[in-house]
C-alpha cells in the first residue's frame, strides 16, 4: 500500500513539475477563412533592396482587386481586377493554415542591417491584422509573401477597369 501511494505522490509532483504547453499568443484571434475580407501585400524599397521592386496587391473578397506598381516593376501605375471569390478564399485559408497568426512570434523575430519593407495584412471585420518583419526571412517569403505573390501574378490585370 505504501509504494502505490508513494508512486502517486511521485506522479503528482512530476506532473506539477512537467512544463506547460505554449500559451496561445493572446493578440492571436481564433480566425476562420470566411472571417478574412481583404489582404494586402506591400513591397516597399529600403536598405540593400534600394533599388527592388515597389508594388502593393489589395485583393478584396468582394472581388475588387488593385495592384498599384511604383518602382522596378513592369507595370507601373494602378491596376484593377476581379479575383474569383473561390480563389479569394483559397489563399486566406492558405494564410492562415501557413501560420500568419500562430507564428507571428516567428516571422516578427530577426535582426538583419537591411529593411526590406515588406508589409501582410489580413483584414478582419474591419481591422487590418498586420505582419512588418523588421528582418523577414524565407519562412515569411516562403510561407506567406510568396502565396500572395503567386496568386495576384496570375491575375489579368488591367488599367480600364473603372471602380
Amino acid at each position: 500500500m505504501l509504494s502505490r501511494l508513494s508512486l502517486l505522490v511521485m506522479l503528482a509532483l512530476g506532473c506539477a513539475h512537467a512544463p506547460a504547453p505554449p500559451a496561445a499568443d493572446p493578440a492571436t484571434p481564433p480566425v476562420s477563412a470566411s472571417q478574412v475580407t481583404e489582404i494586402r501585400l506591400e513591397r516597399l524599397q529600403g536598405g540593400i533592396y534600394a533599388s527592388g521592386p515597389a508594388y502593393v496587391f489589395t485583393l478584396r473578397k468582394d472581388g475588387l482587386s488593385t495592384y498599384t506598381g511604383t518602382k522596378q516593376v513592369p507595370m507601373l501605375g494602378e491596376y484593377h481586377v476581379v479575383i474569383p471569390q473561390a480563389a479569394f478564399s483559397a489563399l486566406a485559408e492558405k494564410l492562415l493554415a501557413n501560420g500568419f497568426f500562430t507564428r507571428r512570434a516567428v516571422y516578427l523575430k530577426g535582426q538583419c542591417a537591411d529593411v526590406r519593407g515588406v508589409r501582410v495584412s489580413l483584414t478582419i471585420g474591419g481591422t487590418a491584422e498586420a505582419l512588418a518583419p523588421s528582418c523577414p526571412g524565407a519562412e515569411f517569403e516562403q510561407e506567406i509573401a510568396a502565396p500572395i505573390d503567386s496568386v495576384a501574378g496570375r491575375l489579368p490585370w488591367s488599367v480600364s477597369l473603372k471602380l
